[in-house]
């Protein structure tokens, strides 16, 4: 008899699937995402003909931000049962939310066309995706239909601003913006699009009143304050324009416009420290940014620090050869600091610069551009204007019937463990595996000199002072009948798996390695003495890194850090060579695959290590931790759409940190 922990595991005997499916929907209503899940496996087990299982479980995996898994759930019930309109609303919301349009799209117009549906919100969906597609005729088609129907919508007069702006039409957006504003005079959307557009026409004292009403409504919109900064700052109103960019960082610490922005206002007005604050901040987020730091060095000159001026000077030159501005000031530097032959030479580069100059042409450009540039503009003649963001338009806001809180636990990225074996069992979480016989661990259980039954599993309990004293016996035992017999080959096995357990590694290794020099064809220790001994090079790498935190949270990084030391590295490699033996010796164990290649994970040697896990799924289509590890490997490998699905499906079996990873790598694809 051989114990595992880890996968998933419900009976697929006979169950009442209508009680199955209550519990599951009560579970499912008191947000209860994860276990509801579980639930509906079951009845779809038991009974894999019903639409209704996948139809929740789709709606679960939608709150848990698995939306491939949702709209392939959606897809089952679909093809069970095709006439049930709630499915296509939740496929479609669900492609929405992975920015496929076309397929939402069509889901739209089958609830339209062939369920014959006047449901506003379905109707305004496909408007949104229709404008996402830039089916501006099509959109507006749409809308006018809508606005026979639902004459007092507001939104659809600002959607049809929308596509007027779209189409270059900026009369008739404003026209349309101020209907929706007369039917509906709270809408912040409005008022922050009818602002943008005010901005974009140059009328910034109507721009700086606009946003002060929509401020009134909503206080907390970063957007509001940084866009009103800009109004302000065209009417020279510097101060003003500082207090909205001080509110916007307020709100929002990380804000890159408020931040630059600021940091040239207080230049402007003499604040040279302060600016360099904000400088040295956007730096920090944005090392490449070299508008910022080309302003970073002018601050260096006006406060004395010529030679790290100097030093950026010569940067910004390497990569804008052209640019007379730095090497002006590059001059003026070297000068201050007593290199005069230094700065003549920038001196007749300048002289250089400025006859080809002459002889090229300049187009005019419209005034207000020369007060402020766009944030994707990277020309470092720019340095000194007020950043933009022309992206302005209106949020989407999709309508659905599924909305809630998704499950957002703060979660650290990191591969689930090795599997390794332990005395006690741990819970992990997961429900006992239904996994591919594993020889090795029964084989393990018959060595007559062990003194308690092992398992397998990926999670290590602290172990309590009684086990520590057991191990500690058993241990002795084992010592002692080595003493009688040193050569013997399962004590060695015996008495270096209470040396880890222990956790006294090297006099573990030491052993092992005896004991693969001494084993034979007849030694009744196989595989099982190179897989314990790979999992003892692990734990060593591990201690002797000189970083003994291996993971981040998402919001530091989104990759499990590298072995810190060179040694940590090689023993990694030396794990997966013992690893590589054991895979000669036993094909057929999916742990052996899934343990290389997460060490492959950890070497940072994706493709290698998803080849690996998928011959252990294909061994073990039931190993929930195969599929979250070669997600991040695929996500790491830019293969994010694939490995969201692979993370979906570690959820789905119950690892269920990988709906907060998706949401994640979702969110910053």
């Amino acid at each position: 008899m051989f114990f595992i922990t880890g996968g998933s595991f419900f009976v697929c005997a006979q169950v009442n699937t209508e009680a199955v499916m209550t519990i599951g929907r009560n579970a499912l209503y008191y947000e209860d995402y994860a276990l509801s899940i579980q639930y509906f496996n079951q009845v779809i087990t038991a009974k894999p003909h019903l639409y209704a299982p996948y139809y929740y479980r789709g709606i679960a995996k939608y709150y848990l931000g698995d939306y491939d898994g949702t709209i392939e759930d959606c897809t089952m019930s679909m093809e069970r049962d095709p006439y049930i309109p709630g499915v296509y609303k939740l496929r479609a919301i669900s492609n929405i939310c992975v920015e496929n349009y076309e397929a939402a799209s069509r889901d739209y117009y089958a609830l339209i066309n062939d369920f014959k549906l006047k449901d506003r919100a379905t109707w305004y969906n496909l408007v949104l995706c229709q404008s996402r597609l830039k089916q501006n005729d099509e959109a507006d088609r749409l809308l006018d239909s809508m606005i026979v129907v639902w004459p007092d919508y507001s939104r659809s007069y600002m959607l049809k601003a929308q596509v007027a702006i779209d189409r270059g039409d900026t009369i008739s957006a404003d026209t349309l913006l101020q209907h929706t504003l007369a039917l509906d005079s709270t809408d912040v959307d409005a008022m922050s699009v009818l602002g943008a557009l005010s901005l974009a026409q140059g009328l910034n004292e109507r721009a700086d009143s606009i946003y002060s009403r929509a401020m009134e409504i909503s206080p907390r919109q970063t957007r509001l304050y940084v866009n009103r900064a800009l109004a302000r700052y065209r009417l020279t109103d510097l101060r003003g324009a500082m207090s909205d960019y001080n509110a916007a960082i307020e709100i929002a610490p990380e804000n890159y416009i408020a931040h630059y922005n600021r940091a040239l206002l207080r230049m402007q007005v003499g604040e040279n420290n302060l600016a360099i604050e904000d400088f040295d901040f956007v730096l920090n987020r944005h090392p490449d940014d070299r508008l910022a730091l080309y302003n970073r060095a002018i601050l260096a000159q006006q406060t004395g620090d010529f030679k790290r001026a100097i030093e950026i000077y010569t940067t910004i030159i390497k990569e804008f050869p052209d640019f007379a501005g730095a090497y002006l000031n590059r001059s003026y530097c070297y000068r201050k600091v007593g290199e005069n032959k230094k700065s003549e030479a920038d001196d007749r580069t300048i002289i250089d610069l400025q006859l080809n100059l002459a002889y090229t042409k300049t187009e005019a450009v419209n005034p207000l551009d020369t007060l402020t540039r766009s944030m994707t503009d990277k020309d470092i003649e720019d340095y000194d204007k007020i950043v933009t963001d022309n992206s302005e338009d209106m949020a989407p806001i999709y309508a659905s019937e599924h909305r809630g809180l998704i499950q957002n636990k703060e979660v650290v990225v990191e591969y689930q463990p090795l599997f390794s074996f332990t005395f006690f069992k741990a819970d992990n979480g997961l429900n006992e595996a239904t996994m591919s016989p594993v020889a090795f661990v029964d084989r393990a259980n018959a060595v007559d000199s062990l003194f308690s039954t092992i398992y397998l599993s990926t999670r290590e309990l602290a172990m309590t002072d009684e086990q520590c004293l057991e191990i500690g016996e058993w241990r002795k035992k084992a010592a002692s009948r080595l003493h009688q017999a040193p050569d013997d080959c399962t004590l060695l096995f015996a008495h270096a798996l209470y040396l880890a357990a222990e956790r006294d590694y090297d006099y573990a290794l030491s052993q092992l390695d005896k004991c693969e020099r001494l084993k034979t064809d007849s030694s009744r220790v196989g595989v099982e003495s190179v897989f314990l001994r790979s999992m003892v090079k692990v734990k060593i790498a591990e201690l002797r890194s000189s970083k003994s935190e291996k993971s981040d949270k998402i919001e530091k990084s989104d990759k499990p850090e590298m072995p810190a030391t060179d040694d940590a590295a090689k023993r990694y490699a030396a794990a997966i060579s013992d690893l590589t033996l054991a895979i000669k010796q036993d094909a057929h164990c999916s742990v052996f695959y899934y343990n290389r290649a997460t060490l492959y994970c950890l070497s940072g040697e994706y493709a290698k290590a998803i080849e690996d896990f998928d011959k252990a799924l294909e061994l073990d289509p039931g190993l929930a931790e195969a599929y979250y590890n070669r997600g991040l490997a695929k996500v790491y490998s830019k293969n994010t759409e694939e490995g969201l699905v692979d993370l979906g499906r570690a959820g789905e079996k119950g690892l269920y940190t990988a709906y907060s990873l998706i949401k994640h790598f979702r969110k910053n694809k």
